[in-house]
């Protein structure tokens, strides 16, 4: 899990355009998957000391570009 979750981040981070991938995921709201996996973003990124930022922030190490990881990691998540 911790990987999936760490090139989720790297996506949504570094990708050209993670708004357009934003809403084409928007896309699958009907389906089952798509409201678990909103309540597991709920569940793993609800503050930035929640399992998932300290999961994500652990395989990302430290960047010298971002003051608090945490938070930058957390507010990547809840856009």
């Amino acid at each position: 899990m911790r990987k999936n979750l760490y090139y989720i981040y790297y996506v949504l981070r570094f990708g050209p355009d993670p708004a357009y991938l934003l809403r084409h995921l928007s896309k699958f709201k009907h389906r089952p998957e798509y409201k678990i996996v909103r309540e597991n973003v709920d569940r793993f990124f609800s503050h930035r000391l929640s399992d998932g930022i300290l999961l994500v922030a652990e395989e990302f190490g430290p960047d010298a570009r971002v003051r608090d990881l945490r938070e930058h990691i957390l507010k990547t998540f809840l856009e």
